[in-house]
């Protein structure tokens, strides 16, 4: 619960060199749904996976070749 309105009420500090993810929601079958790895970037099953520079607001979206 936060405290005031500018307080953050859930911070997730990763170790130094992290190298498991830092959050995961699971399926019954103990599968990754959604997980934040230890460098920060999001995958969302295998249909999304934000890293790097990637920034999502406003109207336009661009694909990156594979």
């Amino acid at each position: 619960e936060a405290s005031s309105s500018n307080a953050v009420p859930l911070s997730i500090r990763a170790a130094a060199s992290q190298s498991a993810n830092l959050l995961q929601i699971q399926n019954s079958s103990a599968s990754n749904l959604l997980y934040l790895n230890g460098n920060g970037n999001i995958f969302a099953s295998t249909s999304l996976q934000v890293g790097g520079n990637s920034i999502f607001y406003g109207r336009k979206v661009s694909a990156v070749p594979e």
